[in-house]
């Protein structure tokens, strides 16, 4: 959709200008959501109401909190029509490390509750963009809209279960890589530092040690210790998060030589690897996720350290490794 919301991101009460839907906040100290935030997230999913009679909506959302039952705290969602009647009131559950998500979910369940409005009025046809409050006009989203498909009548009420991922948190957990080179295991961690720029980090170990047999029955045999870094471009699709950008790759091997005279001690080496990495954050909600990535890599000539045995290189690194990966994360904090 065209963003049109014509709200003014200042401090306070937004109010909008015809037309337009304004968002305010009865907990401003709260912080929980931020109200730019929120702002954003609402213009980002709604995009433009037309309000011809000049006067616009109005949503508000206040933190709650109850002494007993479940949930103990959540966030009152009211929205407002023209004619200043209340429309829809929802009661969103806040859980720890659901603060900044709840500004897509409030963003989605005013989105659904328009779609909904616009769906009962139009032709399935047509789906016209007139809703049955004849003071709206719904926009038609655009393809860079984050906008979640026409709701259902009342799936609204099921906004806060079903809402986007935890844009902006930080997902770390395990991590299992098959590998070029074969399996790797180890942890990755994936950060959003917006809906569009992702960065990540990576720890992991193969599972099987490298070897090379040499004339005269000389062994080599090595671990490594690999660290990888990368970052990414991606827009947001609700639960699905995808991003492709550069990596960098760091393995630090230690290797150790059987069969001659005198066996040598460990012998260490670090070598570094530019490459791409693509991949996408899945979230399965509470918080969890999967962790989806293929990375491509080559190792740097002027980075790279050598394992020498009798003047001979071995466990010469692969020109070009290839792997896919899944894993499982969990958001820490949001």
């Amino acid at each position: 959709m065209a963003l049109g919301l014509g709200l003014e991101l200042g401090t306070g009460v937004a109010r909008a200008t015809s037309p337009g839907l304004s968002v305010e906040t009865g907990s401003p100290d709260a912080l929980c959501p931020d109200l730019n935030r929120t702002r954003e997230a609402v213009g980002r999913r709604l995009g433009a109401l037309e309000v011809p009679s000049g006067r616009g909506w109005r949503a508000r959302y206040t933190i709650g909190h109850a002494p007993e039952g479940s949930p103990r705290d959540f966030v009152r969602l009211e929205l407002f029509a023209p004619d200043g009647r209340v429309r829809l009131t929802r009661n969103l559950p806040l859980g720890s490390d659901s603060c900044s998500a709840m500004a897509d979910v409030i963003a989605l369940v005013l989105d659904r509750y328009f779609r909904s409005l616009a769906d009962h009025a139009a032709p399935a046809r047509t789906r016209a963009e007139r809703t049955t409050d004849p003071s709206v006009t719904l926009a038609r989203p655009s393809s860079s809209s984050s906008s979640a498909p026409p709701a259902d009548s009342g799936s609204d009420s099921n906004a806060a279960n079903d809402g986007p991922a935890e844009s902006g948190a930080l997902h770390a957990g395990a991590e299992v890589l098959a590998t070029s080179n074969g399996p790797v295991v180890g942890v990755h961690a994936l950060r959003e530092l917006n809906r569009n720029v992702h960065v990540g980090a990576g720890l992991s170990l193969p599972v099987m040690e490298e070897a090379e047999h040499l004339v005269g029955g000389v062994d080599v045999t090595a671990r490594s210790l690999e660290l990888r870094l990368h970052a990414g471009l991606g827009p947001t699709y609700g639960r699905l998060a995808p991003y492709c950008g550069p990596a960098l790759r760091l393995s630090v091997r230690s290797a150790r030589v059987r069969g001659l005279p005198h066996e040598q001690e460990s012998r260490y080496r670090a070598v570094w690897a530019a490459g791409v990495e693509a991949g996408a954050r899945a979230s399965l909600g509470r918080g969890w996720a999967l962790l989806f990535s293929a990375v491509a890599d080559t190792p740097l000539p002027w980075l790279r350290g050598r394992f020498l045995v009798q003047d001979q290189e071995v466990l010469v690194p692969s020109s070009v490794r290839f792997g896919v990966g899944v894993g499982l994360a969990y958001a820490f904090f949001q």
